[in-house]
């Protein structure tokens, strides 16, 4: 449909007049522009400081590890209330989700974070396995509001730039309600009503 996508493209800045951004600055190049949106997830921060702007986003990481084969066959997706994870189970595999840790923007991995995972897989499913070896573990960040809720609507002081983060666990969920709202913003100036308790005017001008 006519779309750019431009993967592994670094944006460096962006250059601004009164109160719109014209370009965003890219590390080879810039990309004029009539309007902008940050949704960079727990990144969002890094990118908003490159328009002298502060959102109080922290990453809020969570593990996830996979087994491929399933040790244990699973048939529906469970919530461990008590153990604070989820076990989803795919075609011919696993995953058990969970923690969340404030430690940074990093993929650092921590035995004990998965440790504990697994203990507690293993006394909610019979004859799961506690061997830290089985599992293929990876980490991602979720973006996490000083509120707890989601950051979405123009930057104080821009007219075209907004942002869309701080949906913390419910990122995927909440996206495309997040974008039909934020494209009538961009293409009407006006505020959805529905985005109002998600303005980022709330935090003040960080």
């Amino acid at each position: 449909r006519g779309v750019d996508i431009r993967s592994n493209v670094p944006v460096v800045g962006f250059s601004v007049s009164d109160d719109r951004v014209t370009d965003v600055v890219l590390q080879r190049g810039r990309l004029e522009t009539d309007a902008v949106v940050i949704a960079a997830g727990a990144w969002s921060p890094a990118v908003t400081k490159l328009a002298r702007r502060r959102i109080p986003i922290q990453a809020g990481k969570g593990y996830a590890l996979d087994y491929a084969p399933t040790p244990v066959a699973v048939h529906h997706a469970l919530h461990v209330d008590e153990g604070r994870h989820a076990v989803t189970p795919f075609d011919g595999m696993t995953r058990l989700a969970g923690t969340m840790e404030f430690s940074g923007v990093n993929d650092r991995i921590r035995p004990e974070r998965v440790s504990a995972i697994i203990r507690s897989a293993a006394r909610t499913l019979q004859d799961w396995p506690t061997d830290l070896r089985i599992p293929h573990v990876q980490s991602g960040l979720r973006p996490m509001s000083a509120d707890g809720l989601p950051i979405i609507g123009w930057l104080p002081g821009y007219r075209n730039l907004a942002v869309a983060t701080g949906h913390g666990m419910l990122g995927f969920t909440l996206a495309p309600a997040t974008a039909d709202a934020l494209s009538d913003l961009i293409t009407t100036h006006i505020m959805p009503s529905i985005l109002r308790p998600f303005d980022p005017g709330r935090f003040g001008r960080l």
